[in-house]
C-alpha cells in the first residue's frame, strides 16, 4: 500500500521515482550514493530501516534535503533521527507528515 501511495503521489507531483531495493545494504552504498547523486535527488522515500543508513551517507549526497519514510517510526526513534538529521541538515519525516 505505502508503495502505491508513494508511486501516485509522484506521479500527481512530476517527480521522477528511482527504485532501489538492496539486497546487501553494505555491499550496495556506493551504488546507492551513485544513484542518488546521479539522479540529483532532494527527496527520497525508504523504509524506516534505511533512513539511518542514508543519513549515515548524507555527506557523500550533497544534493539530499529530504528522507522520508515509508513506514511507521517509533516517538523515540523519530526523536534520535531528528536530532541526527539537524546535524546533518536533511529532515526526516514519516509518509503521514506529507500529508
Amino acid at each position: 500500500m505505502s508503495d502505491e501511495l508513494t508511486d501516485r503521489n509522484a506521479r500527481l507531483r512530476r517527480i521522477h521515482v528511482c527504485g532501489h531495493t538492496p539486497s546487501k545494504p553494505v555491499d550496495n552504498t556506493e551504488r546507492l550514493v551513485h544513484s542518488i547523486n546521479h539522479a540529483d535527488l532532494t527527496i527520497v522515500f525508504v523504509q524506516a530501516h534505511n533512513v539511518s543508513t542514508l543519513l549515515s551517507l548524507s555527506p557523500k549526497l550533497p544534493t539530499l534535503k529530504i528522507i522520508v519514510a515509508i513506514d511507521e517510526i517509533s516517538a523515540a526513534s523519530k526523536e534520535l533521527l531528528d536530532a541526527w538529521s539537524q546535524q546533518r541538515k536533511i529532515r526526516v519525516m514519516t509518509l503521514a507528515e506529507c500529508k
